[in-house]
């Protein structure tokens, strides 16, 4: 079931069931019940919407379903974080992340089962949720991936690419300011559906070397990837980030390749110097490995890129994803 701005009344396409915008915060059940009987589902899992679980919750004895929820990002606590990084209203912030903790802990308690994004978040935020869980992080569908490429022929500067969100709470103005400080012939491409304080300051760099575009779709991203040698996957290695699992970089690597990453749990779960290269958020080995991937050859890239590939395909394939998600379900 999605949510669109576009609609006034809940539709049916295909297998989707899509609801009003407005029906996210409130009438979510009520719009499901309008396209489909409840009753025929044996297992409904509700995705960071902690207003639609309640109702879900509230009718689970009456349709005789069981209830999972998925939890991606620590919604709740950005809010708190941003106090913090700013310095405002960092009392009534923490105020109000403690009793949401309760409030959503309570409904958490009441489903069947947790379905965290990593296993670092389950113990980060929700370590005494005693529920049965199983980490769903995310993942890449190999079905529609493109096929390896061939060996590269192109020549000239080393191409950089970053997709995905900037602000200031990734810390991706550091990211920027040191590729721009760095010496030497390369192309950094930026594709982010930002507009922003933070995107602003990368024109303001003023480095006919690092462009801005605006987001594309998906199918024709990772087309667009095929054409860079290396993905920058750095994610700043704060409270709110570190219980990540970052799409874009495992895009990089289906798209064959490799990324510039730093310690994060999910990364260090899945890659190593053999297939990306690592390095702290720091000037200083940012610009290391810059000098580094600069001094690489583009077919030594090129294997990275597959060690990588391999390691996503079998292990964040949504076919693997399914498959495991499918046997704890069945034992519950």
């Amino acid at each position: 079931m999605y949510f669109s701005k576009e609609i006034r009344s809940p539709q049916v396409s295909g297998s989707n069931f899509i609801l009003p915008g407005r029906m996210k915060k409130r009438g979510a059940f009520a719009g499901l019940r309008a396209l489909t009987d409840p009753a025929q589902y044996d297992i409904i899992i509700v995705r960071n919407l902690f207003r639609a679980l309640r109702s879900v919750l509230k009718n689970r004895h009456h349709f005789h379903y069981r209830v999972g929820f998925w939890e991606s990002f620590p919604h709740s606590f950005r809010r708190l974080h941003e106090a913090r990084t700013s310095g405002r209203a960092r009392l009534r912030k923490s105020l109000e992340y403690t009793i949401r903790q309760r409030l959503e802990n309570a409904l958490l308690a009441r489903c069947d089962f947790y379905l965290p994004i990593t296993e670092t978040f389950k113990q980060h935020f929700r370590a005494k949720l005693k529920i049965p869980y199983h980490p769903l992080p995310m993942g890449v569908d190999f079905n529609s991936a493109p096929p390896e490429p061939p060996p590269m022929t192109h020549s000239g500067p080393k191409r950089f690419i970053y997709i995905g969100t900037i602000d200031k709470l990734r810390d991706t103005t550091l990211i920027f300011s040191t590729f721009a400080a760095c010496k030497g012939d390369f192309v950094l491409d930026v594709f982010t559906p930002s507009n922003n304080a933070a995107v602003h300051e990368i024109s303001t760099l003023d480095d006919s070397r690092i462009h801005v575009y605006p987001a594309q779709p998906r199918a024709q991203l990772i087309q667009t990837m095929q054409h860079y040698d290396v993905g920058i996957g750095l994610i700043s290695p704060t409270e709110l980030y570190l219980v990540s699992s970052p799409t874009k970089t495992l895009e990089y690597y289906a798209a064959s390749i490799p990324a510039i990453l730093n310690r994060l749990p999910e990364y260090q779960a899945l890659f190593d110097e053999n297939s990306a290269f690592i390095c702290e958020m720091t000037e200083e080995q940012i610009s290391s490995v810059f000098t580094r991937i600069l001094a690489t050859s583009r077919e030594e890239l090129r294997q990275m890129a597959k060690r990588g590939r391999d390691i996503v395909r079998q292990q964040r394939d949504y076919a693997v994803l399914a498959s495991g998600l499918y046997n704890f379900l069945n034992q519950q």
